[in-house]
């Protein structure tokens, strides 16, 4: 799937999507860096989410370490589920005998290898719940303390009302899924309920910090910022489809994923 989506456009159209979105850094931190490498890591996992997030947020201005940095961070929270539950349902299938024949074998909730991926699966996303809904905040403050004109944790944190909103959009969706419908749709569709929120509510400037930010002139950054690395770009993404015609792959898998399970 990520493959044809490559060589079809489709990514790049919806890269092309995202920069339109906000020219914010903390916003486009938390749709692209947190909610939209969550979806990747969802969808396909095994590296993806660095390797598409972290080139975007570069073209979208941010400096090379700061981009890598905020995607690998944000990559945790998401890849217990990652290329629809993977992780759970394919890295546990080593304890089959072990579940099988333990003294519990005998409960219906624990006594089957599915059963068993149920249970870690629910337990994961609880204790990864708080975590989640901190990680933006932090993660905001992070951004302009080491990376802003003036080395600041507040102008970070004044955007915590829109990190909340993308945290909660996200967490809801992927608590009730991965204790309801199992591991493999916690990351992917969490992801995309929160991203259609969060789009929604920066083009409609609900819950947007008032004070702008930026990282100031490329000039004034720091050697340690960017190495050797600069942004092409002729590689900006271009729209080569319709966004519904972009994501309607992944729709589709979602679906199939739905009526199988």
């Amino acid at each position: 799937l990520y493959h044809t989506l490559s060589q079809s456009g489709g990514m790049e159209t919806i890269q092309s999507g995202f920069q339109r979105i906000s020219p914010d850094p903390r916003i486009q931190l938390v749709i692209v860096a947190f909610l939209f490498g969550a979806f990747i890591e969802g969808a396909a996992g095994f590296g993806t989410p660095a390797a598409l997030a972290a080139p975007l947020l570069l073209l979208l201005g941010f400096p090379p370490l700061a981009a890598a940095l905020v995607c690998l961070v944000f990559n945790t929270i998401p890849v217990p589920y990652a290329a629809v539950g993977t992780p759970i349902t394919m890295g546990l299938k080593y304890l089959k005998e072990l579940i099988l024949t333990a003294p519990y074998a005998g409960d219906t909730a624990m006594g089957s290898v599915d059963g068993f991926h149920a249970l870690i699966g629910q337990w994961v996303a609880v204790i990864h719940f708080p975590i989640a809904i901190l990680l933006p905040i932090f993660m905001c403050g992070f951004l302009t303390r080491q990376f802003g004109e003036e080395k600041s944790w507040s102008i970070g944190f004044s955007a915590w009302k829109f990190c909340l909103l993308g945290s909660i959009s996200f967490m809801a969706p992927y608590l009730f899924l991965a204790v309801f419908f199992g591991p493999e749709f916690p990351s992917l569709i969490g992801a995309v309920v929160a991203i259609i929120v969060t789009v929604w509510a920066a083009r409609n400037n609900v819950a947007l910090p008032g004070r702008p930010f930026s990282f100031g002139p490329r000039s004034g950054w720091s050697k340690d910022w960017t190495g050797d690395i600069e942004a092409d770009t002729k590689a900006v993404p271009q729209q080569r489809m319709s966004q519904f015609k972009a994501w309607l792959p992944y729709g589709i898998i979602g679906l199939i994923l739905v009526f199988t399970r």
